[in-house]
């Protein structure tokens, strides 16, 4: 019978970037005599004055940057070559450097890894439940790297409050609930604010006025979110609409702390179910 498998790389670690992008690093020396080392470049063009592209991979992608540039060297197009009868050589383009993960899968379990040169976030990953939820999370994960990369688990936790909060309120918005919320600097924790000071101005949802806006802000801000008297002002001005809060580790964190200063809030008010 055919052999229908065959063995093509072996290495002890190696550093999965984005399809087709992939370095080794770390090999045993028969694993590096037969098998040679795993390296896919991801369209990257190194200098030709480097020598160890492996290793000029691996730190190009640990020591990444936001928006960082790099040269690629991509050749003619069939187009260019049929239309314009131009010849295939190798053209030079500088372009915004992307090796980040493009969330084809749901990432989970997110930790720290070590390797020779430092260490670095992994995680595994799972399939998505629908493409909706892929495509979304694709959509916002393209807007969020404009400023960040995922590299260590603060990142990570910056990425997911990112993610739960625009996707709680995407989800809520096409559900046809108008809350006219958005994300603002302060992440999930802002969207507890707003929901939380809207029901309080009402007296909706357990909550029962009593407090200056001047008292008010002070308790807000002391459970985790800076407030003003004009946040509280403002609050009466937007809906009041249940479950859009996203349940991330800040808002839980918060609302522990609202829970003990306003005793009656109901979960089923605030919190996204979704």
């Amino acid at each position: 019978m055919t052999q229908m498998l065959k063995v093509k790389h072996a290495a002890l670690q190696v550093l999965p970037m984005r399809t087709r992008a992939v370095a080794t690093l770390a090999i045993d020396y028969n694993s590096l005599m037969e098998y040679g080392l795993l390296l896919a470049k991801g369209s990257i063009s190194p200098p030709e004055s480097v020598k160890d592209r492996n290793r000029y991979m691996v730190k190009l992608y640990t020591d990444r940057e936001a928006g960082q540039k790099t040269m690629t060297m991509p050749f003619v197009s069939i187009r260019d070559q049929m239309v314009h009868g131009r010849d295939v050589v190798r053209l030079e383009r500088l372009t915004t450097m992307n090796l980040e993960f493009d969330f084809k899968r749901r990432p989970v379990n997110p930790r720290m890894v070590a390797f020779s040169g430092g260490e670095h976030l992994a995680f595994d990953t799972v399939p998505w439940p629908n493409l909706m939820e892929a495509e979304l999370a694709r959509n916002l994960f393209d807007k969020w790297r404009e400023k960040r990369c995922l590299k260590t688990l603060a990142d990570w936790d910056d990425w997911q409050d990112f993610y739960l909060s625009h996707r709680a309120l995407t989800l809520t918005r096409r559900a046809g609930k108008a809350h006219g919320l958005q994300v603002t600097k302060e992440g999930s924790v802002g969207i507890l604010q707003r929901v939380f000071l809207r029901a309080y101005v009402r007296g909706k949802w357990g909550l029962q006025r009593g407090l200056t806006n001047a008292e008010l802000a002070k308790q807000v801000t002391a459970c985790g979110c800076d407030t003003s008297e004009f946040d509280v002002k403002n609050a009466s001005k937007g809906a009041l609409v249940q479950g859009v809060v996203p349940r991330t580790p800040q808002t839980e964190a918060m609302w522990k702390k609202l829970t003990r200063r306003f005793p009656g809030l109901s979960v089923k008010d605030f919190f996204f179910d979704g």
